[in-house]
């Protein structure tokens, strides 16, 4: 991304952040994907660029994120519907790697963020959109199903 295409100093931009929380009389933490916002505060250019993102973590302290220029659209976004798109896949994958444990749902405080109306039946191709910008991709997809199905056949 060219520097005249940087946000600017002061734009609010959307990420998410892995939140581990406790239970009463749960032995372990719970693990949920959190939507947070933060400003961009300034850069640092050496051999790739990093934007300083300041802004609360789910705890609601303030916290500094980093972020490489070129992942906006991918880790970082404009809007919070973008991140929650993002969310909503990541905690759909967890769920399907780790489901088979018989732990219980994970908390969803990111659909705050959908419309209503999408709540069930998202845009699939504005979703396609965020996973194909984002970490995934079909092969991962399928590597996941094989890995499962070796380990819940027996």
């Amino acid at each position: 991304m060219k520097r005249k295409n940087w946000p600017a100093v002061g734009t609010k931009m959307y990420f998410v952040v892995e939140h581990r929380y406790y239970i009463p009389d749960h032995a372990a933490p719970m693990m949920e994907y959190c939507v947070c916002e933060g400003e961009v505060t300034g850069y640092f250019t050496l051999g790739y660029t990093e934007m300083h993102l300041v802004g609360s973590n789910p705890d609601g302290f303030t916290a500094p994120s980093h972020y490489k220029v070129k992942e906006i659209g991918e880790k970082v976004f404009f809007t919070p519907r973008e991140a929650a798109l993002l969310a909503k896949h990541m905690t759909k994958k967890y769920e399907q790697a780790w489901g088979w444990m018989g732990n219980p749902p994970m908390r969803r405080p990111w659909i705050v963020f959908l419309d209503e109306g999408q709540m069930e039946n998202l845009n699939r191709e504005e979703e396609s959109r965020v996973v194909k910008k984002g970490f995934s991709s079909q092969k991962e997809d399928s590597d996941l199903r094989g890995f499962l199905n070796i380990y819940t056949s027996w």
